[in-house]
């Protein structure tokens, strides 16, 4: 059973899925944005807290008549789209929330490698690559 305090956070976090601002709607004592994020992340490590997420977002979703597959059909559909209105962003970000949803991004890794010793490379060729990084920058950017 959730305290009163918790059931607030749950139906306040489920409006917009944002811990920080559902913890300082449910706690407006917070003082810090900081202590806000803390305390949502607590919050949302505790597995009732979870479930009645859970729970909350599983009755929205049926009240929208909305499932995982109505939207991935959607998607596909966005995706797939051409001709006269067609976005090509639209079809990019499509397909990119398609993927995220299935895990098909993955983080790459990334070989480990000995650092550069920069005592190695020779000035004239340190002040080349600077001069080639403040050209990329711009006039007046910092560095």
């Amino acid at each position: 059973m959730l305290s009163a305090r918790h059931e607030t956070f749950c139906l306040e976090y489920v409006i917009d899925l944002n811990g920080s601002a559902a913890y300082q709607r449910a706690y407006p004592k917070a003082k810090t944005a900081g202590a806000a994020r803390t305390g949502a992340a607590r919050l949302l490590a505790n597995v009732s807290v979870r479930e009645r997420v859970a729970e909350l977002q599983l009755a929205r979703a049926e009240r929208a008549d909305t499932t995982h597959e109505w939207v991935l059909e959607r998607l596909k559909q966005e995706a797939e789209f051409e001709g006269q209105g067609a976005s090509h962003a639209a079809r990019v970000s499509a397909l990119a929330l398609i993927a995220k949803h299935l895990g098909m991004f993955k983080p790459v890794p990334v070989p480990d490698r000995p650092p550069i010793d920069l005592s190695k490379i020779p000035d004239d060729l340190k002040r080349a690559l600077l001069a080639g990084l403040r050209a990329v920058r711009g006039p007046g950017a910092p560095g």
